[in-house]
């Protein structure tokens, strides 16, 4: 089983991640494997094949899972992308199976619904869910919140139905159908308004992210701007069409005058 011991790193990974597995533990690992395997599959990308090894042989020999052969450039890697995550222990053998599960899970899903969105949660957040400090739900809600912010540097609007949906792995409440509910390993069934409504309420108190309730039906999110922030930029868009069409009216009215003024001019001559 791996561990980690730093909170330095994000873990990135698809929402449909979230729909895999028999249980969330399960799911936790897989979701580490695969972010394991990308992590390195990437640094990979940008550097030669003895530049990985030494990479990733640089890496705490303490830390290593076991089954690592230096000869095997998958296993080079893993070891790479733990490196990188700062995930420590487990097998090779194991973080390539469960890796290569999810990964077929994601392939499947997004053959059928398209391509999801990624969340990017805290490495310590994760932890957190792994170890039980964080409680499963608050950790779900939390990824399909942050799934939709994504890298937007501005406030998001989320609905409850979008966070219902993908804190159980679905990018739309359309997409989670009672089908797709029942073929799912963990029968897990999806949150109600109210546990939904507590958990974002810690969450935000928690300072995991800033919440604004523009109105009863529109609550916006981010994780990058402070509330008065927030609220400084909604009232700009909300009131920027109103000024606009002020200042457009303005410019008739002086045009007309301009219009009248040299029609006068004129008949004086």
């Amino acid at each position: 089983m791996p561990t980690q011991k730093t909170d330095e790193k994000y873990f990135q990974f698809p929402l449909c991640c979230l729909s895999f597995g028999k249980d969330y533990k399960s799911r936790l690992y897989a979701i580490v494997d695969f972010c394991v395997v990308s992590a390195g599959s990437q640094k990979w990308e940008t550097i030669n094949r003895d530049e990985l090894k030494e990479y990733a042989t640089d890496y705490d020999h303490e830390k290593w899972p076991s089954g690592i052969r230096m000869s095997d450039s998958q296993h080079l890697v893993i070891l790479a992308g733990m490196k990188f995550l700062g995930v420590c222990h487990g097998s090779v053998e194991a973080i390539q199976d469960r890796s290569a599960a999810i990964t077929d899970h994601i392939r499947n899903t997004t053959a059928t619904e398209g391509a999801h969105p990624l969340v990017r949660i805290r490495n310590d957040l994760f932890w957190d869910c792994v170890s039980g400090k964080l409680p499963y739900r608050d950790f779900s809600v939390l990824a399909s919140v942050y799934a939709v912010i994504g890298a937007k540097d501005y406030p998001v609007n989320i609905n409850r139905d979008r966070i219902q949906a993908g804190a159980m792995g679905y990018k739309t409440k359309a997409i989670m159908t009672p089908e797709a509910l029942a073929q799912r390993q963990d029968g897990a069934e999806p949150l109600t308004e109210n546990q939904i409504r507590y958990t974002l309420n810690h969450l935000e108190a928690t300072t995991l992210f800033t919440r604004v309730q523009l109105s009863p039906r529109k609550v916006y999110f981010s994780n990058r701007m402070t509330a008065d922030e927030m609220r400084e930029k909604l009232f700009s868009w909300k009131t920027r069409p109103v000024e606009k069409l002020a200042n457009n009216r303005k410019a008739d009215r002086e045009m007309q005058k301009a219009i009248k003024d040299t029609i006068k001019a004129v008949s004086l001559l």
